[in-house]
Parts: structure tokens; sequence; C-alpha cells
């Protein structure tokens, strides 16, 4: 079973990505929510969600026990449920083997009309509510291909940032370039392996904070938000080999951020450890050329 502990991505296989939200999941320590899709269901991604033990199904299988959502999955389901009364509220993200990804929010309630969420169909219902036309299509053609355009051309510039990234386990990751048009950011990162072993990614998370004062004990407080990818390219596999390195590359919607705030990209092995974080200030941010 491929588990993540932290929120997000969104990502579509041929290089493109469509994120479809599931709005809000009610569970409870009575009664639980079975999530239906269409395809196999590749990896679960919980915002807060810690793993505090594993138990072994007798076919072998280590289970993973969670702390505060207990959760069952097989192949296109997956059952969830509340461990305790008024468990907080956190994201919830599932990826399918075909590069669907689905978002939602998961939080305590006791919803007895509820019981099963259906998402077979939500790409045939979300498409025919905008009731977008063949001409509405031709342009999201036109924009994917301008924005992968754009992107392959950041990927292939000599790299102009050499100090934004983090090394962890002999394996590096380094943002090389950077740029901005009117609605999308567009990043090139590099990863190199100088260890032994094959690096496989799980999954790759933007995260943007913001870092604020409450008015009355003066505290910081910190708000997150999750960006989700328009666009990505990525390596066969999600692998870097031992000894090699790899370019990736993701076009973000384009946002604005405080002075205290930055961007994280967070980076998760499969089956490992060795996981990184790379921060990017506000300061780093207002440095991006335009196109």
């Amino acid at each position: 079973m491929k588990i993540l502990l932290c929120a997000t991505l969104f990502f579509l296989v041929a290089k493109s990505a469509l994120g479809i939200d599931m709005g809000v999941i009610e569970v409870s320590t009575n009664y639980t929510a079975t999530l239906i899709f269409s395809d196999e269901i590749s990896s679960i991604i919980f915002g807060n969600n810690p793993i505090i033990s594993e138990t072994t199904l007798p076919s072998g299988e280590k289970v993973p026990i969670f702390k505060y959502y207990e959760m069952y999955k097989s192949k296109n389901n997956v059952i969830l449920r509340s461990r305790e009364e008024n468990t907080l509220e956190t994201s919830i993200t599932v990826f399918l083997v075909s590069g669907k990804v689905y978002s939602g929010l998961l939080r305590y309630g006791e919803r007895k009309d509820k019981l099963e969420y259906d998402f077979t169909s939500k790409i045939t219902e979300k498409t025919n509510n905008n009731g977008q036309g063949e001409d509405a299509l031709d342009k999201k053609v036109i924009n994917n291909n301008e924005m992968e355009n754009r992107l392959r051309k950041v990927m292939i510039m000599k790299d102009k940032y050499f100090s934004l990234g983090v090394i962890n386990s002999e394996i590096s990751f380094m943002i090389g370039n950077m740029m901005n048009d009117n609605d999308y950011s567009y990043l090139k990162i590099d990863v190199m392996n100088n260890s032994a072993s094959e690096y496989i990614i799980e999954g790759i998370i933007f995260k943007h904070t913001e870092k604020k004062k409450r008015m009355l004990n003066k505290k910081e407080i910190e708000n997150e938000n999750i960006i989700m990818p328009v666009y990505k390219i990525l390596p066969e596999r999600m692998a870097i080999q031992a000894y090699s390195s790899e370019t990736v590359g993701f076009v973000l919607p384009i946002f604005t951020t405080g002075s205290r705030g930055s961007l994280q990209i967070q980076f998760v092995e499969k089956n490992g450890s060795r996981n990184a974080i790379i921060n990017l200030s506000a300061n780093d941010m207002l440095k991006i050329d335009v196109f």
C-alpha cells in the first residue's frame, strides 16, 4: 500500500494534469465513508494523519495504522472512519493509477444520509456543467501547448540559480530556473543522485505558507495552502538512477505572497525516507524573470 503523509499534488499522465475536487467528506466513530473511483488507487495522502503503528494482514501485506482516521483501501475503493470524536479537519488527496487526482477535505461529522461518495463520473459531470463547446476545448488545447513550450524553454535554459535547494543523503534538489507569465510560474528543478541506490519519487507537493501574528498574544500562526500544478514534465517511472541526474519541470498557477510568505516544494521518496523540502522566500520569488 502506497501512503504519503502530507497533502497533495495534482498530476495527470501525458505531461498534463487535471485535479478533481471531492468537496467535504464526513466520517465519525459510528459511520464510515466509502469513496468509489473509476480506476485503481495508486496512493493516498493525508494532510495530518500520522502513522502510529502498522499491522500485518494474513496475506503478508503490511497496513499502516493512523492516528486520527482509519483507512482501508482495495483497488478502486477506500473506506474511511474517525478513530475518535471531533477529530481535526484535514485534507485528503487520492492518486489513481491512470494519473487522475482527487482532492478534498476530511472532517468529523454524523452524516447518516451520506455514507457513499461515488466519483466514477466526476469528470463528465463537471464538463457538462461547464457547458464547454468545441471552441472552448480548442482554446484549452492551445493553452496547454503554450504552457508546454514555455516550460520546455525554461528547462533547457542555462541555470540562473545555484543556491536554491537542499541536499539530503547525497541527493541534491536544486531549482535551476524560474520564470513567470501573466498566469503561471514555470519551474525547473534538477535532482542529482550521488548515492549508490535508485531514488524513486513518490510525490512532489507544493505549498504556500504565510506567517502571521495574532493580535492578542502576538504568537505567530502559519497559514498553509496547497498549490496544485497544472502541468509537469517528469522522468520515466519517476526514478533517478544511482550516480545520475534528472530534470523535472512544473507549471504552477501564479500567486502573490507577503513579506513573510514562502513556497515549499517537498519531494517524497517511495519506500524510503530521503525526503527533501525546498523553501523559496518571498524575496526569492520577487526576483523571478518574466516572459
